[in-house]
């Protein structure tokens, strides 16, 4: 494969992970409201359940970061760059249109996530 084809593969590759990762985050963030919805409801027999589908739903983020970590750090050994400079904001100024706008969106996505997160 030619390197700038690897280099494609593995930053589209990476963009997926991406997607899958924001999707569970969205997931995470609908379970939240829902055990926070049955807290305030007072809903007392349902508060194990609630929170049993947050842990479970952890567990998938866990997953899709492990996902993730895998495909940076073979972004990282293709531009042989340190696994740490591998960063969205990074990758929103170093890739090829269209990914440098799918990165860019990734990154926005993500920080409008943790905020609601908080």
């Amino acid at each position: 494969m030619h390197p700038s084809a690897r280099s494609s593969h593995e930053l589209e590759h990476l963009a997926d992970t991406f997607w899958q990762e924001r999707h569970v985050v969205e997931f995470l963030l609908f379970k939240l409201v829902s055990a926070k919805l049955v807290l305030a409801a007072d809903e007392r027999r349902f508060v194990a359940s609630a929170l049993d589908e947050v842990e479970r739903v952890l567990g998938l983020l866990r997953e899709a970061e492990t996902t993730r970590e895998q495909a940076v750090a073979a972004v990282a050994r293709l531009w042989d760059q340190p696994l740490d400079e591998i960063t969205l904001a990074a990758l929103a100024i170093r890739s090829p249109e269209p990914l440098r706008t799918v990165f860019r969106d990734h990154q926005r996505a993500f920080g409008r996530m943790a905020s609601e997160i908080e």
